[in-house]
């Protein structure tokens, strides 16, 4: 079977054929015919790694295209993040399906994805009022292709994936990984962030658990 390289990740391949000029062309016209609401409604591009649920000693890079149109309190994805509030609401064993986005955003890890020559500072102070909006915010995330298993194509059950929750759940091998990915630095984007963020937030009960229990199974 033939595989293709993703534009944005060249490390992993799709089954098929890369695009022809034919396929290529149809999809520019459509771009200028069609509506692509909601989906032209997303303005953030955000990079960040997560571990699956039921073995967090895996973890992937997760790109996030996200809008913040739809109400203050609540971003939408392919994951879907809500606010303090919101997740007060979720009873108890929902809320363990659920992981805080506090030590990714303070740690540097999670970064938006800027557009080729913009410059380090300049985009570690145009993220500071999105990454205010998602410091406090909960997410349910669903992965269904486990590109770190080498698929070409999305097999099998969906993942529960996590967040990182603190140095003990990232190697340097996966931040070395990361920075060459995003073209930042997590360090400088951290000492940066803990200017401007509330450090001392702590993560509601609940939130970030991890553990077989959460591998989905056939019955």
């Amino acid at each position: 079977m033939s595989q293709t390289l993703l534009p944005h990740d060249p490390d992993t391949t799709v089954s098929g054929e890369p695009l022809t000029l034919g396929e290529k062309s149809y999809d520019a016209i459509q771009q200028t015919a069609f509506s692509f609401k909601p989906i032209s409604n997303i303005k953030q591009a955000l990079c960040a790694m997560h571990p699956y649920a039921a073995e967090p000693s895996r973890v992937v890079p997760a790109y996030h295209y996200c809008t913040h149109n739809i109400s203050s309190d609540l971003h939408q994805c392919i994951i879907f993040d809500s606010n303090e509030p919101i997740f007060e609401t979720l009873d108890d064993e929902e809320k363990r399906l659920w992981h805080s986005h506090k030590y990714e955003i303070e740690s540097g890890i999670l970064t938006m994805v800027a557009k080729q020559g913009i410059p380090g500072g300049v985009d570690d102070m145009l993220e500071i009022p999105a990454l205010k909006d998602l410091h406090t915010t909960y997410g349910k995330t669903w992965h269904l292709w486990q590109i770190d298993q080498g698929h070409s194509l999305p097999l099998g059950l969906p993942s529960l994936m996590k967040s990182l929750n603190g140095p003990s759940d990232v190697t340097p091998q996966l931040i070395r990984e990361h920075e060459e990915r995003t073209g930042t630095n997590v360090k400088d984007k951290a000492e940066y962030r803990a200017k401007h963020l509330d450090t001392s937030y702590k993560v509601m009960e609940g939130a970030d658990a991890k553990g077989p229990e959460f591998q989905l199974i056939f019955k």
